[in-house]
């Protein structure tokens, strides 16, 4: 049941049957003085008064002046007018007053029921009110954003412990009264929010506009470490024609704010990548390109959006890039990228070759889209084919003019009796064979070459089976040699199968340029190395390493050769090493990340190290 209300009845003794029937009821009793100032210090001394019924003639003064005082404390507090000697004029001074109700009095005969009922009725709509406004408080005080109310004067008269606390208050009866240009002097608001809100106001106060609320963002506690972004959405107090103030509903939108200035620098830097770049949605439309894509294609975006990445690609190509997307999507691929060669077909009709490196937006829930960037291999590709026909023609030719001589060299051999002639025609035989492979050895750096520029994604073998392979094999050639193998069960690093090419070069030229009748080669591994010296980013120096090591005893590499491989000495017409075999070996390394250095073994002969990635075996 609802506590009863209190009743302030301010009258002489003629109406004190009004106190008597108001006690009578259950929903209210009364409390009663008969002057005005009894009135003054009880309302005072007392917040739990919840009406006020007053005589407009009091023996200090009158009821209407009483509602006046009421008023500048209390706009709200329910009070009724009774005057036993009423007029037109009194009425419409008190209801100008903001009266609740004035009723007229006949002092001989009061009909006392009728103004309990009618106090009983403003009772209750006050208490609906309350419950309205608690209800109301309620609600602003759970909402997330900061509320304030502002007076005409750009003073804070109300809000929310959420707004206090957002502009660093303890509580919100302490920023009460502090008007905008106050925070703006204490350095909680920019002075740009002096302006902005004088700019909108007169926006929402013309008789011409249907606008009811408008926004706008200004910084709080700027030149701080703390500095925010904040905005406001702010509409009109309600009032009767006149102006009162507003209301504003403030957010924090700092990290909103920089997220988008982080976008406006990676789009900043991404138009500022001479290659096309582009980002699609699930359903393969374009969210985002960059300049150099339009520049592509032809096409200013957004204008063929309805395209997406059918827009210059054929049949054969979407399908290569789906089944990309297929494999990056599955949970067996450890994969993140990866990459198509396909045609773009640009708006005037032409052919382009491009590298398309493809990875999947982040995702939770489902497949949201593809980010790519395209690199036109167009000069790539016309090099590759000028390169094959070189190629093709120099290997052929070279090979068969070199099979030639050779075979010319075997005749003068079989007929000749001459030793110093069958040591010349032997050389000769050597220097063809020399000149074949050195054939042989162009086309691997070519295709060494070519899969660098190509910038395929790395992959991982394990190198213990291909040393075992290379040594039993040259083991089986040179049976006077001794050839050992010491390693780990498996030993995965980032390479490919050319890897066993260099592995085999360094123990042929080993065999071949020892000078004991009995050689010795070991191919040793060690785990968990030091990083190269080329191993510059820290990517590459927080990786693991191999170092896969061919020793021998013979007598040496050259040390100007040994130079040249390890970067301390530059390649010159004069000094350019004595073939491609290393070459081969550091570029084929090289191509894998690692690297390759030369050291002398003890008490004679060379090291051959190779320092390459060392690679998680697969799941």
């Amino acid at each position: 049941m609802p506590q009863a209300a209190t009743v302030l009845v301010v009258a002489s003794s003629r109406l004190r049957e009004l106190a008597d029937e108001i006690d009578g009821t259950a929903a209210a009793e009364a409390d009663v003085v008969a002057t005005k100032r009894a009135a003054q210090e009880r309302l005072a001394a007392d917040s739990t008064i919840d009406c006020v019924v007053a005589a407009q003639e009091l023996p200090d003064g009158a009821g209407l002046d009483l509602l006046a005082q009421v008023r500048e404390t209390d706009p709200s507090l329910p009070f009724v007018l009774l005057a036993t000697d009423g007029s037109e004029r009194l009425a419409s001074d008190a209801f100008a007053a903001d009266a609740d109700d004035y009723v007229p009095v006949d002092p001989a005969a009061p009909a006392v029921e009728e103004i309990v009922t009618r106090i009983d009725g403003i009772l209750e709509a006050d208490r609906e009110t309350r419950r309205s406004r608690q209800q109301l408080e309620t609600i602003v005080e759970t909402v997330p954003e900061g509320v304030f109310v502002f007076d005409e004067d750009a003073r804070i008269v109300g809000g929310n412990e959420t707004g206090a606390e957002m502009i660093g208050y303890d509580c919100k009866a302490d920023v009460i009264g502090t008007s905008i240009p106050d925070l703006v002097a204490d350095g909680v608001f920019h002075e740009e929010v002096v302006e902005a809100y004088l700019d909108e106001l007169p926006e929402l106060l013309s008789p011409e506009t249907d606008k009811e609320t408008t926004t706008f963002e200004f910084r709080a506690f700027p030149g701080t470490d703390d500095e925010r972004v904040f905005e406001v959405r702010t509409t009109l107090r309600p009032a009767d024609g006149e102006y009162r103030g507003a209301i504003g509903v403030i957010r924090d939108v700092t990290e909103r704010e920089r997220r988008r200035e982080e976008l406006e620098q990676y789009e900043t830097i991404i138009n500022a990548i001479p290659d096309p770049v582009y980002a699609t949605d699930a359903d393969g439309l374009f969210e985002f390109v960059n300049d150099a894509m339009e520049d592509l294609v032809g096409y200013e975006f957004p204008d063929p959006q309805d395209k997406g990445v059918y827009l210059g690609m054929t049949e054969r190509d979407l399908e290569k890039s789906r089944e990309l997307i297929r494999e990056l999507l599955s949970p067996d691929t450890p994969r993140e990228k990866g990459m198509v060669e396909m045609d773009v077909i640009t708006r005037d009709g032409h052919s382009i070759p491009v590298e398309n490196h493809m990875a999947l937006l982040p995702y939770d829930e489902g497949y949201r889209g593809t980010a790519g960037v395209l690199r036109d291999i167009s000069e790539q590709k016309r090099r590759k084919r000028r390169l094959d026909v070189l190629d093709t023609v120099l290997r052929h030719n070279l090979r068969n003019d070199m099979n030639v001589i050779i075979g010319y060299a075997e005749l003068l051999a079989d007929r000749l009796d001459d030793r110093e002639l069958l040591s010349a025609v032997e050389r000769i035989r050597r220097k063809a064979r020399d000149l074949i492979r050195i054939g042989d050895e162009i086309r691997t750096l070519q295709n060494t070459i070519e899969r660098e520029e190509s910038d395929r994604e790395r992959s991982t073998i394990d190198a213990a089976p291909i040393i075992d392979r290379v040594v039993e094999r040259y083991q089986a050639d040179a049976p006077q040699a001794t050839l050992r193998a010491e390693h780990p069960e498996e030993l995965r690093v980032t390479g490919d199968s050319t890897l066993q090419r260099a592995l085999a070069d360094l123990i042929e030229n080993a065999l071949e340029h020892s000078d004991r009748p009995d050689p010795t080669v070991t191919v040793s591994v060690e785990t968990d190395c030091a990083p190269p010296r080329s191993a510059a980013s820290d990517d590459a120096e927080a990786a693991d390493w191999v170092a896969i090591r061919v020793a021998d005893d013979g007598p040496g590499i050259p040390d100007y050769e040994r130079r040249l491989i390890n970067g301390d000495e530059d390649i010159t017409p004069l000094k350019h090493g004595s073939g491609l075999g290393l070459w081969v070996v550091s570029w084929i390394t090289e191509s894998f990340g690692g690297d390759v250095t030369i050291e002398s073994n003890q008490p004679r002969g060379s090291i051959v190290t190779l320092r390459l990635v060392h690679g998680d075996p697969p799941e």
